[in-house]
């Protein structure tokens, strides 16, 4: 397995959440499908943060099945029932890019982070919209597993499991995640 520990990106992305807004708030969560593993375990990540934040309640959650748009309309679900919403947790920054959207057309304000480092989300992030995302890299993960399997196949050990570190995006160093992927070290 080549991969990151989406449990720790979670509670990790969250933390930075819950610290912005000095340990209280009200968030919601807008997650992906079911069926897919790093949703279920960013969700189990961000739901430990949060458990282990007394300041912090969870007021909602709501699918945005990976995708921008159906973020955006997690988010205005979730606007519709709740009238106060201090920070807004996103498994993918699709869907937090979508939540953006509907904080700006609701004319609200909310913290949003997200997950993956992508391009748009690193964008969002040096305007101001954007609080944060998490690196995960699947070019560098795809690199990785492609180096490894080349190893094994000349018989040199590999590991069963390499966990690349995740890395938190934010206003400080997010200039390195607006280089294209295929232009990056």
């Amino acid at each position: 397995f080549v991969g990151a520990d989406d449990v720790a990106m979670g509670r990790t992305i969250a933390g930075v959440l819950i610290a912005a807004l000095h340990g209280r708030g009200d968030v919601v969560l807008i997650e992906g499908p079911d069926t897919a593993p790093t949703s279920r375990d960013r969700g189990r990540g961000f739901r430990e943060a949060i458990a282990a934040s007394p300041g912090i309640r969870l007021v909602g959650t709501a699918p945005g099945r990976y995708l921008r748009r159906p973020g955006r309309g997690a988010m205005e679900a979730l606007l519709a029932q709740h009238p106060r919403i201090d920070g807004v947790i996103c498994t993918n920054d699709l869907m937090a890019l979508g939540a953006l959207d509907a904080l700006e057309a609701a004319g609200r304000h909310a913290l949003v982070v997200g997950n993956n480092g992508t391009i748009d989300a690193a964008r969002e992030i040096a305007r101001g919209r954007l609080l944060a995302s998490m690196d995960y890299d699947g070019f560098k993960m795809g690199a990785i597993a492609a180096m490894a399997a080349l190893r094994h196949l000349v018989g040199i050990p590999v590991p069963r499991e390499i966990l690349l570190p995740a890395q938190v995006i934010d206003r400080a160093n997010h200039a390195a995640w607006l280089v294209p992927i295929e232009e990056r070290p």
